[in-house]
């Protein structure tokens, strides 16, 4: 349940505030999320394509692109009013230019988004810096170039220092590196990782569904691969896997070439996942010292990371109310995590947002540093007058922590002002 001096107050103008008796988000404070509008083009398809709306927002803040399932899928650029929050359509990505395209994530400097397309292959798309358009940039092949491991890409991401590209392969159960070019933008091959398991048939059956990749290095920990992330100081890469061994893998990055070394593989039944398998999300503290995964059954798991070794330490859990069938050990349970699609911390590390396609929510925690561990504060969804949030499956938040933007499964991207007051 929700602490029991938890109370939501609807405004007139939708506004939703959140509000605590006693431990606030922040001691003292009072916290307001305000919609500000939606957007989708008014075609929307039914919510039964595999791809939901996925969401980015460029580090500068003044872009957000999000990946729609419209009569066309689109991808669609919008510039952001870094004081309102609105946002204006600039451009729009879709075939036949790339097929189907999502938006997997954007460089640190802003300049290059990461797309991939119908084929599950990888673009590098210049950002137009004024407008926010796309123009193809690179387009990365398999079996070209030297590159091996690149097919059905789930999910990528960049280094803080913007030298190595990574890129998740799901039927190949493969992680593949590229080397970024600073000057030119563009990458180059480096090395592909791949299952240890590869070629051996999927447990309790004869099929063999992944077939080893010769020039790969065969690593234990990863399997088919579905999100991935690399830590704040640029030193690991967090890698989890939902196929057979699911496991959530620690990786040592070399910060000349971008190369992986495993450090460490959490496993289940462990704790990490509560037992729950399909981890959907990693988010790292911005300032690195823990991590929150999500999973898609329904709940988050924090963790302490070692910042020198990179090895995690499992703190404590959350589980949506009634999957708990007995009591665990620093396992809780709350309202609103039925299949956890996402999670995002606020750029100063206060408070943790997690996206619940199954509740059609947001769900607010504080993270306390002292006690280090997270207090559930409340959650917003369609019965607390919100629009946008049927089966909420994106969350970005803005670099100056004033606005939240929330991507659904019916192609609408939601807007929220993220106000904090003294009581």
């Amino acid at each position: 349940m929700l602490p029991s001096k938890l109370t939501f107050q609807s405004c007139s103008c939708g506004t939703l505030l959140l509000l605590l008796a006693a431990g606030a988000l922040f001691a003292g404070e009072t916290v307001q999320l305000s919609p500000v509008a939606i957007y989708n083009d008014g075609r929307v398809l039914p919510p039964t394509h595999e791809n939901p709306a996925d969401l980015a927002i460029s580090p500068d803040g003044r872009f957000v692109f999000a990946s729609l399932n419209t009569t066309v899928a689109t991808l669609y650029a919008y510039s952001r009013d870094k004081e309102t929050g609105k946002l204006e359509l600039r451009a729009k990505l879709s075939e036949p230019t790339v097929i189907a395209p999502r938006i997997l994530g954007i460089s640190p400097d802003s300049s290059i988004a990461f797309v991939t397309g119908a084929a599950n292959l990888p673009f590098l798309f210049a950002v137009n810096g004024q407008a926010g358009a796309l123009t193809e940039h690179q387009r990365i092949q398999n079996l070209k170039n030297g590159v091996v491991g690149v097919q059905d890409i789930q999910a990528a991401c960049v280094s803080p220092d913007g030298k190595s590209l990574y890129l998740a392969g799901h039927r190949p159960k493969s992680l593949v590196c590229f080397r970024m070019d600073p000057a030119t933008r563009t990458a180059t091959f480096e090395e592909c990782l791949q299952s240890a398991k590869a070629g051996q048939a999927e447990p309790g059956t004869s099929i063999v569904l992944t077939k080893p990749i010769k020039e790969a290095r065969r690593v234990d920990g990863i399997g088919a691969i579905h999100t991935i992330a690399c830590s704040p100081d640029g030193n690991h890469v967090l890698v989890a896997s939902n196929s057979a061994g699911k496991a959530l893998t620690v990786f040592a990055r070399d910060r000349e070439n971008g190369r992986l070394v495993q450090v460490q593989t959490l496993e289940d039944p462990q704790p990490v996942t509560n037992n729950v398998l399909s981890l959907s999300a990693i988010a790292f503290h911005p300032a690195g010292t823990h991590v929150v995964v999500s999973n898609r059954i329904g709940g988050i798991s924090l963790l302490q990371r070692d910042s020198e070794t990179g090895e995690l330490t499992f703190v404590e859990a959350y589980v949506d109310e009634g999957m708990l069938l007995e009591p665990r050990p620093k396992v809780h349970m709350t309202e609103g995590l039925r299949s956890s699609t996402d999670v995002v911390w606020t750029r100063d590390g206060r408070a943790v947002f997690v996206a619940s396609a199954g509740d059609n929510a947001i769900v607010c925690f504080r993270f306390d540093q002292e006690a280090n561990c997270l207090k559930p504060i409340g959650r917003i969804r369609p019965e607390n007058g919100i629009e946008g949030l049927w089966e909420v499956h994106k969350l970005a938040i803005s670099p100056d922590c004033r606005f939240l933007y929330a991507g659904s499964r019916y192609s609408t991207v939601a807007a929220f002002e993220i106000k904090v007051t003294k009581d």
